[in-house]
């Protein structure tokens, strides 16, 4: 009798247990999980991942979530969206939880349940409703996707990436990556497949680009954006029928090019020498004896020396130039120029229709003049100077000494000459030559030429047909000696100016009446910025120096 009591009493225990106190069965369909709230719901993310936050539910042994690029609905036949499902393996219990392996700027659908595992189900009882795995219903964000922020594996590009016609690339290593699109504003213009070892090494040099142009390059992984950057290609050197990169031995370079030249049937042609940026190349040639000796110009070559893209290169003038023979033209072309003797000294007969500095930093020269003609069998017929600095050139003679020889143009214009032949002669020497034209626009001058000389020297009843001074400020003359211009035809002056340091009087320029402090930022230091609002506004000078508002 006693035993018969505990088996009822077990029975009626496991019909309890199994029915939830209930005196009627439960429907499976309806026994779930509360899901957490929407409004508990939030995704933070990043480029590739995603933190998502949510309120924890009663019961819940861990959690699902799922990710998408289309869009997430109850009843979706999940192996045909669902790229990506989280936490199969009981591993998110906690909040925040951070999805992983998401691609960059891109769209997905979100969605997450929570499950519930029976633990420690005695034998016997597997059967029972409250010992069934169960689950909530999906939950859904409130605008039910969210986007991953851009990838960016790119590296900035710097400017020794950037050449005329080529952009080097450059990225993660190892990252995983298919192909590069190359856009000119909406345009796709090359979409570059990847070969493994530019993947392993992280790099690649996209080529046939276009000078001067704005280009985006985009870094995908199939469809998954990995990074984007843009540049702007390098100005275009000049067009020429030869061009070469400098290796670094530039009269081997120039012999190279003439033998080609020569080997083309070619007696007059043009050549673009670039040279790289932030590299220094020497100017100079060697003598049968090893020794330096003149950088001689092949006759017959007309010659850029351009300065690539990247950190302005410099030419070092070891020697100096040799312009014997016929040159169309000589023009050296955003570079540094520095020497220490002379950049043009000509006494061979030689002849260059045109000689230009343009966009150049010029320095030194300063153990006697700038650009000396010593022979009437030299010509250079055209000087242009445009939007250029010069400095610590030229001493104990003028600048340009063009007594010698044959020069019919000078131009000058968007320049700064100061602290140069502060104990020499003036800008142009020529004395007893007249000149077709002569004109000085746009250009500061601050500390130069001393020594009790003209300004420029033509010589008695000499001068030129053209000659104009216009939008020019003057500054600190090197001496107190009043001498200005000797020339047979005063210039023509337009709205030119001069500080009270300045002591030789041209006529029709005018006095502002004001010291250089109070002109200039730090004129001593080559800091020839303008601070005073009024000359700023009268448009003088270098235009480097005028800084808008």
């Amino acid at each position: 009798m006693v035993m018969s009591g505990a088996v009822a009493l077990l029975t009626a225990t496991s019909f309890i247990a199994c029915t939830d106190g209930n005196d009627w069965e439960v429907d499976s369909s309806y026994d779930r999980l509360f899901h957490s709230t929407q409004s508990s719901l939030s995704v933070t993310p990043t480029a590739t991942t995603a933190e998502v936050s949510f309120g924890k539910t009663p019961n819940t042994t861990y959690y699902i979530m799922q990710v998408s690029k289309d869009s997430l609905f109850d009843g979706v036949d999940e192996s045909a969206i669902v790229i990506k499902t989280f936490g199969e393996d009981g591993s998110i219990t906690t909040t925040p939880y951070t999805l992983t392996g998401l691609a960059g700027d891109t769209k997905y659908y979100f969605r997450m349940k929570g499950r519930y595992v029976p633990q420690n189900v005695p034998a016997g009882a597997e059967a029972c409703p409250n010992n069934q795995p169960k689950e909530s219903h999906w939950v859904y964000l409130k605008k039910f996707s969210f986007k991953t922020k851009a990838e960016q594996i790119f590296n900035a590009i710097t400017d020794e990436d950037r050449d005329e016609t080529t952009i080097h690339l450059s990225w993660t290593p190892n990252a995983e990556v298919t192909n590069i699109e190359v856009l000119n504003g909406d345009e796709v213009v090359q979409n570059i497949q990847l070969s493994d070892e530019a993947k392993q090494a992280g790099e690649l040099t996209v080529a046939d680009l276009t000078p001067s142009t704005f280009y985006t390059f985009v870094i995908y992984n199939a469809d998954a954006k990995r990074g984007t950057v843009s540049a702007t290609t390098a100005d275009a050197s000049p067009a020429a029928e030869y061009k070469f990169a400098c290796t670094g031995n530039l009269d081997a370079d120039l012999k190279a090019v003439a033998a080609k030249a020569a080997a083309d049937g070619k007696t007059s042609y043009s050549v673009t020498a670039i040279i790289k940026g932030g590299t220094t190349v020497d100017l100079k040639s060697l003598s049968d004896e090893g020794t330096d000796a003149n950088l001689v110009i092949p006759s017959g070559m007309s010659v850029t020396f351009f300065g690539g893209a990247g950190a302005v290169p410099t030419l070092n003038f070891v020697k100096t130039m040799d312009i014997a023979g016929a040159h169309s033209s000589i023009t050296f072309q955003n570079l540094n120029v520095v020497g220490t003797g002379y950049f043009i000294n000509q006494s061979n007969a030689g002849s260059v229709s045109e000689l230009n500095i343009i966009d150049c930093k010029v320095r030194g020269f300063k153990s006697n003049t700038f650009l000396r003609i010593q022979s009437a069998s030299v010509s250079i017929s055209k000087i242009n100077v445009k939007n250029s600095v010069f400095t610590e050139c030229g001493n104990n003679y003028a600048f340009f000494d063009l007594r010698n020889g044959s020069t019919s143009e000078v131009n000058i214009e968007n320049s700064t000459f100061y602290n140069l032949c502060t104990n020499g002669k003036g800008l142009i020497l020529s004395s007893g030559k007249n000149f077709s034209s002569v004109e000085i626009r746009n250009v500061t001058f601050y500390n130069v030429f001393g020594n009790n000389q003209y300004f420029i020297d033509f010589g008695s009843g000499y001068g030129a047909t053209n000659f104009v001074i216009e939008n020019c400020l003057f500054a600190k003359s090197a001496d107190d000696v009043t001498k200005n211009i000797r020339s047979a035809v005063n210039p023509t002056v337009v709205n030119s100016w001069t500080t009270t340091t300045w002591a030789k009087t041209i006529k029709g320029v005018e006095a502002l009446g004001l010291d250089d402090a109070a002109v200039f930022k730090n004129a001593d230091e080559g800091d020839l910025t303008v601070i005073n609002s009024g000359v700023a506004s009268k448009n003088v000078g270098d235009p480097r120096w005028i800084v808008a508002e």
